[in-house]
């Protein structure tokens, strides 16, 4: 088949205007709509972090499915976590895909795939390592492999054997850590080869740029609580990271002043009241009473720890407190092997403030409502402090305008180390450095420690070895790091357990130090403004001037001479102006849709401007092509999709709006779909005995009583028709108590309403036009 951009951008847009939640994004369309998406051997999506990968991949395979370029299935393999893969199959699931798919949990589950022509597997990559060869022979023939966090798991030795035995041609690479993948390149480069790997780039600053992000702030915290020297880190404090401790009470008293501090700092960027007017709030074991206040205010936090000791440690002083026990949870391989607890964080946010982890939640961990991560790991590897940062950069939905915190911890001996660190991780915002750092070259930075080696005892008792060994931690080569340091250095107490010394955010890096101004200055702002004349259309398609003017204080201001009545965008047209954009559309449009889905400002104002000779030139247009449809078409589809909901969800929905307009919908989804005239609706609504039993158990049926004018005459739950059904009568009597005609409750219902019976029941309104009503037992 002939793939071909044309066929690629009429599918993408059939799929969006499918899903009206999906919206079109510039980076996701330009990669899937390129014929190369699906013809090169190898497909890296580099995307960081909050791009969304899932969506476009989901569009890919549905773009597959419908030009048939899945006759065999596909292997998704999902990053090497339950919780990520879950985050898949949730991705699926509401994305409603046309080709079959299921998630494999255990080996029968493809077995069941294979019977039901599945054409996606979901599957963790270690289903199928060396260790479970058997499960490879359960699979049929694979001829598109897609891995997540790629990075991690696709030039894995055991992945690509298996890759050889499927003998799998085709490969898509999703990342947000396209390092590896860059010095293959590089390689193959430098070889004067063909480069292996096709990338496609979307950096945090891209979606910073459109908006898609929220602009973070990132602190550097400095603590005597850990070092890496022996003096400190053993000598003094024990080594805490191992659970090891020269004191139990000093270094209780200790990690308690830390925690005070990492809740103040929580606590401090969303106003806490208590925090305002009182730097320092002394010792901890004195403000138990007040953290409880503190974490109802604070944003939801993850603290990420270096081991299990440590985060059983931190959980074990917050616990033993009767205000903070029930606010925090904790996950790690020994306590929540499924990671059971991050959904209950996610699922309960005004309850559970602080999540504590060992090794989860950085990568792919994508929800919103996150606004702290406190990284107590003392890391220096900058992927994946990059990786860790990105998870608190989503937008929330809840709180869009709260500040999101990154804190990374260090020791006091060491800030300057890893303020270098994290100037490296923030060079990775930036598509340059994005695009070539391959994890060993980002200028020269070499740091020697010193440790004491264990030197064997003699009989006497004393170390026979005095020796030192040299250590270094990182050794960068050469890639021009900016010679300007990219943090903010704070005034802070060097002996403080837990004091911010440097600060940035993502954006004040991009504009001052990558030359990359903010598009909406003041100057800008006021100029956009001057081009809308609804505040409407001003919110919907300028959102980050809206933003900066908010941010400026300007909003109102320079939306005063805005009307909500006045019709948009460049309505101020003179009769010429008018013209010439009449002939502008005239020259540029041959369909009503192209017309309507860009040119919607235009098609208000012309059609306002030129009422009669708008309507005659939009109305000679093409429609397109999908509503050129003939009834014979119609049903020749029918017979392959009985059923109206069917038709629908194989994209044609179009076909079932023509037979429902045409008339002859009832006809040829006879067979498929059951009619309901009048008789078989009053035949169903007799099984049910009052209205809230058919709101509760058929709230269809309630639709199709009020089509026909039979929901009035059903009681409600409380009615006299429920209770007395056989027992009483209304009376109809003059007003000088003659009586003209006696009525059954269910008559009286039927024709009067159960609200007038109802009401002569609780006697009232006995009177109505010109009769006495009265209901007797």
């Amino acid at each position: 088949m002939n793939i071909t951009k044309q066929l690629l951008e009429k599918t993408y847009y059939q799929i969006l205007n499918e899903r009206k939640w999906l919206n079109e994004i510039d980076y996701q369309k330009e990669w899937l709509i390129n014929p190369e998406s699906y013809t090169h051997k190898n497909n890296v999506l580099a995307k960081c972090p909050a791009a969304g990968k899932s969506n476009t991949i989901a569009i890919y395979l549905e773009i597959r499915f419908r030009l048939g370029l899945l006759n065999n299935p596909a292997l998704l393999f999902s990053a090497a976590e339950t919780l990520l893969k879950l985050n898949m199959n949730d991705t699926f699931k509401s994305f409603k895909p046309s080709f079959k798919y299921i998630t494999v949990n255990t080996p029968d589950d493809i077995t069941i795939g294979k019977n039901k022509n599945v054409n996606v597997y979901i599957s963790l990559p270690q289903m199928f390592t060396e260790k479970n060869k058997s499960n490879s022979v359960l699979l049929p023939k694979i001829d598109l492999l897609i891995t997540d966090e790629a990075h991690i798991w696709f030039l894995k030795k055991t992945i690509q054997n298996f890759i050889k035995e499927q003998k799998i041609k085709q490969f898509v690479e999703l990342t947000g850590s396209p390092y590896l993948f860059n010095l293959a390149n590089q390689i193959a480069k430098e070889k004067k080869k063909e480069e292996p790997y096709r990338m496609y780039y979307v950096t945090t600053n891209d979606l910073l740029d459109r908006n898609r992000i929220t602009n973070i702030k990132i602190e550097l915290i400095t603590t005597p609580a850990y070092n890496f020297t022996n003096k400190s880190f053993v000598g003094n404090y024990g080594n805490l990271k191992a659970g090891q401790t020269s004191s139990k009470k000093r270094n209780r008293h200790l990690l308690e002043s830390v925690l005070e501090g990492m809740l103040s700092k929580c606590n401090y960027n969303t106003d806490n009241t208590i925090l305002k007017n009182k730097t320092n709030l002394g010792s901890i074991s004195k403000l138990w009473h007040k953290i409880g206040n503190m974490f109802s205010d604070m944003g939801q936090t993850i603290l990420t720890c270096d081991s299990i000791e440590m985060a059983d440690e931190f959980y074990r002083i917050l616990e033993n407190n009767q205000e903070t026990k029930d606010m925090i949870l904790k996950s790690h391989s020994k306590n929540d092997p499924k990671s059971e607890n991050f959904f209950k964080f996610e699922q309960n946010p005004k309850k559970y403030k602080l999540l504590i982890v060992v090794d989860r939640g950085q990568l792919g961990y994508n929800y919103l409502e996150l606004f702290n991560i406190v990284d107590f790991t003392f890391s220096t590897n900058i992927v994946m402090i990059h990786q860790r940062l990105n998870r608190v950069t989503r937008k929330s939905k809840l709180n869009p305008d709260k500040q999101k915190t990154f804190f990374k911890v260090s020791t006091n001996e060491l800030e300057g180390y890893y303020k270098v660190i994290m100037s490296a991780v923030m060079h990775l915002n930036e598509k340059h450095w994005y695009q070539n750092y391959n994890t060993k070259n980002l200028g020269q930075l070499p740091l020697t420690l010193i440790r004491k080696r264990k030197g064997k005892k003699s009989t006497s008792g004393k170390s026979t070895n005095k020796k030192v060994k040299k250590v270094k931690f990182q050794n960068f080569d050469d890639l021009e790091l900016l010679d300007i340091d990219l943090f903010k250095g704070v005034l802070h107490n060097a002996d403080g357990p837990f004091e911010t010394y440097a600060t940035t955010t993502i954006d004040e890096v991009r504009r001052q130090f990558f030359g990359i101004e903010n598009k909406w200055n003041e100057h800008n702002v006021r100029e956009e403004a001057k081009n809308w004349n609804r505040k409407s259309d001003f919110c919907k398609n300028s959102q980050g001037a809206v933003q900066a003017a908010k941010r400026l204080g300007i909003y109102e201001e320079i939306c005063s001479h805005m009307d909500e009545n006045n019709i948009g965008k460049k309505t101020n047209l003179s009769n010429k102006e008018a013209m010439i954009e009449f002939e502008r559309l005239k020259k540029t449009y041959t369909s009503k849709k192209d017309v309507r889905e860009k040119e919607q400002t235009m098609f208000n104002v012309l059609g306002r401007i030129f009422p009669i000779d708008f309507k005659n030139w939009y109305n000679s247009l093409n429609t397109s092509k999908i509503y050129n449809i003939l009834e014979t078409d119609v049903r020749k589809l029918a017979k392959k999709y009985p059923t109206r909901k069917l038709m629908e969800q194989n994209g044609y929905g179009a076909y079932v709006r023509h037979a429902i307009k045409n008339g002859y919908a009832d006809e040829i989804f006879q067979h498929g779909t059951k009619i309901w005239t009048k008789e078989l609706v009053i035949k169903e609504l007799k099984k049910y005995k009052h209205k809230e039993d058919i709101r509760k158990n058929n709230p269809n049926l309630r639709n199709l009583a009020k089509r026909y004018n039979l929901w009035d005459s059903i009681p409600n739950k409380t009615d006299v028709i429920g209770r007395d059904k056989k027992r009483g009568i209304v009376l109809q009597k003059t007003l000088d108590g003659k009586i003209i005609k006696k009525w059954s409750l269910k008559d009286a219902c039927q024709f009067y309403g159960c609200g007038v019976v109802n009401a002569l029941y609780r006697n009232k309104n006995n009177i109505s036009n010109g009769y006495i009503w009265q209901y007797e037992k």
